[in-house]
């Protein structure tokens, strides 16, 4: 009976490397060549954009394979390489071949996904699924708001450890890297070809429904006048107390929300402390909140509801396809300038292997 795979690393240690501190690392590229029948692969390596300062140079890998192993070309993998640094050789010989496609994703904004986040056996913060991960030797990524990390692990069965090895990009929503690129790709997977009927037939569904079921009053109700107030302390500097005029709103329908001017106005002035006067406060003014609610009521059109949120489907679609498209084109353009012919041969392995000394040697 086969082992269960967290089951058999139950008692393994686990641990990160920062990229500076281990021989190998990993690196991100394009398959270069990786046929079906050959005994060799090449990978573009293109240059680095993780925690290395040695170098920003792209170089050609080749890696040894099995016949039956074939992956094409352009695809974007993560391979584990020798670090070089300053007054270390570059090994040109790479190894775990992985496509990024194969990689377990965590957006660290969904908490439905992500689930709790404690201090592990390795004595770092990690969140359940990260750590159910780690734990099966599986290789993820982590997205941040600004950051993108990569993680593969390396299982060591007689040592009983598994090392996971660190990418990162210092960015997530720009289109300034393969990694990003595929990010974004992901992101936006549901766009990747013209919408379907069915999806677009049932998104028009939902939109009636909830016109048709749509509770004007409990909606008008969270349409709110007031003014609120705030004291903060600046040391070094005049201690200031806040004051805002606001119409708020906590439905989240655009369409309601565009009815009217919501507003917050802010204005403050400057004290030497908190009076009596001054404590944080938060009141509701109920007769311009009846004059709010009114003008809601007076301006709000069923029809136009209905239209107004057809219109910002269609717009969001045409939006995101549109992005969709953007990071399609990008992801493949990271070939340095001149570089573009070696993609255009197929190479027999004494060719694969004077490409490569050629190739980086004229980068060196």
């Amino acid at each position: 009976m086969r082992q269960n795979t967290r089951q058999r690393y139950c008692d393994y240690k686990i641990s990160h490397l920062q990229y500076s501190q281990h021989e190998t690392c990993l690196g991100i590229g394009y398959i270069l060549q990786c046929n079906k029948g050959d005994s060799f692969g090449m990978v573009y390596g293109y240059h680095d954009h993780g925690r290395t300062a040695y170098r920003e140079k792209t170089w050609i890998y080749y890696f040894k394979k099995t016949k039956s192993f074939a992956i094409a070309q352009f695809t974007e993998v993560s391979y584990l390489k020798s670090s070089s640094g300053y007054d270390k050789k570059e090994s040109y010989e790479v190894s775990n071949i992985t496509p990024l496609s194969c990689y377990a994703i965590i957006d660290t904004k969904n908490k439905e996904i992500r689930g709790q986040e404690k201090k592990r056996q390795d004595g770092i913060y990690h969140f359940d699924n990260e750590w159910n991960l780690m734990c099966q030797s599986k290789p993820y990524i982590d997205l941040w708001e600004c950051a993108i990390n990569v993680y593969y692990p390396v299982v060591n069965n007689r040592k009983k450890t598994i090392i996971f090895h660190d990418y990162t990009v210092y960015t997530r929503n720009k289109r300034d890297n393969i990694i990003s690129c595929f990010i974004g790709m992901h992101d936006l997977c549901l766009y990747s070809t013209e919408p379907k009927f069915e999806y677009v037939s049932s998104k028009l569904d939902e939109i009636k429904e909830y016109i048709t079921n749509f509770n004007l009053s409990s909606c008008i109700k969270t349409f709110i006048a007031g003014q609120s107030g705030f004291f903060k302390c600046y040391p070094g500097r005049d201690d200031s107390f806040f004051i805002t005029d606001y119409w708020r709103t906590k439905s989240k329908d655009s369409y309601m929300k565009q009815l009217v001017n919501l507003h917050e106005d802010e204005r403050y002035y400057n004290c030497c402390g908190q009076g009596k006067d001054e404590e944080d406060y938060d009141r509701i003014n109920i007769e311009e909140t009846k004059t709010l609610r009114a003008e809601v009521k007076k301006k709000y059109d069923r029809d136009a509801h209905y239209m107004f949120l057809v219109k910002e489907f269609f717009d969001e679609l045409r939006k995101q396809r549109e992005m969709y498209l953007l990071y399609k084109e990008d992801i493949s353009c990271f070939i340095e300038q001149g570089d573009e012919d070696v993609f255009n041969k197929t190479y027999d392995e004494a060719a694969c292997l004077n490409l490569v000394e050629s190739y980086n040697k004229k980068k060196g």
